[in-house]
């Protein structure tokens, strides 16, 4: 028999897979959006600066290797890779280069779209777990990546997918890793 807490553990786990369905099956009749322009703004807007107060709250994060993450879970996440010593004092000429939004056609409240990140690491990075990791001037040379959005009727987004590498072959140092494992790499932290 299962202890209680491995019990917990794969009730726990399903729960999240269910939410995770639901979160990217569109049943909303009516859109949110006058346009599909005025979507791709909503979406562009919200990934320039994401907030805590744009998400959902039953809010789901997924990537290839991450996820899936709650609102709680994924906020805390933010916070640790971001502010001084984060992310942006790591890579101070940081370009996330996103490109190509356009709205599913077949998920009417969600928005695809690419990202191609560049920039040199140049300043010291408070590691969530192994602590500061000092600059060595690494180029950071992301692959296209494939990402999107998906809104629920509050216009607030209900799912958001990061980090699926369309092709890990073009002009990358990286090692064909997508969303923050592509920057650890650069970091030396692979």
């Amino acid at each position: 028999a299962l202890s209680p807490r491995w019990g917990e553990q794969v009730t726990s786990h399903h729960r999240l897979r269910l939410l995770c369905k639901v979160a990217t099956e569109s049943s909303e009749s009516t859109l949110p959006f006058a346009s599909e322009e005025e979507l791709v703004q909503r979406a562009k807007s919200y990934v320039a600066n994401p907030t805590p107060d744009d998400l959902a709250d039953d809010f789901i994060f997924r990537g290839p290797v991450i996820g899936p993450l709650n609102k709680s879970d994924f906020v805390a996440t933010l916070s640790s890779v971001g502010g001084p010593g984060g992310i942006k004092a790591a890579f101070s000429d940081l370009q996330v280069n996103q490109f190509g939004f356009t709205v599913d056609p077949t998920e009417p409240n969600r928005v695809w779209y690419f990202e191609r990140p560049r920039g040199t690491f140049t300043g010291a990075f408070d590691h969530p777990v192994v602590g500061r990791i000092e600059p060595t001037g690494a180029e950071y040379v992301g692959p296209p990546e494939a990402r999107s959005v998906i809104f629920d009727s509050k216009r607030k987004v209900r799912y958001q997918s990061v980090g699926y590498v369309v092709d890990r072959f073009t002009g990358d140092t990286t090692g064909g890793r997508g969303a923050i494992f592509g920057v650890y790499y650069v970091m030396g932290q692979a």
